[in-house]
């Protein structure tokens, strides 16, 4: 039964990220502006910290492929 742990973990964490893509890359983004570390730099070469809900939907596909392949291993 523990062996089932791992991939189902993963199932959940893929569908959290695809079924809330849009408040994690909100977060992801507003994370990145918080750190004004090297705001000279930003502004001088124009850098944006756009995290589209698309690379979040894809990171969750990533996981879900691999949860998958990982029950089907077991």
């Amino acid at each position: 039964m523990i062996q089932y742990l791992g991939p189902f973990q993963g199932f959940i964490i893929g569908l959290c990220l695809i079924i809330f893509r849009k408040k994690v890359s909100q977060f992801i983004q507003k994370a990145f502006e918080k750190f004004p570390k090297y705001e000279e730099g930003i502004n001088s070469q124009n850098v944006k910290f756009e995290v589209r809900p698309i690379h979040i939907t894809i990171i969750g596909l990533i996981f879900l492929f691999i949860a998958i392949a990982g029950f089907f291993e077991i």
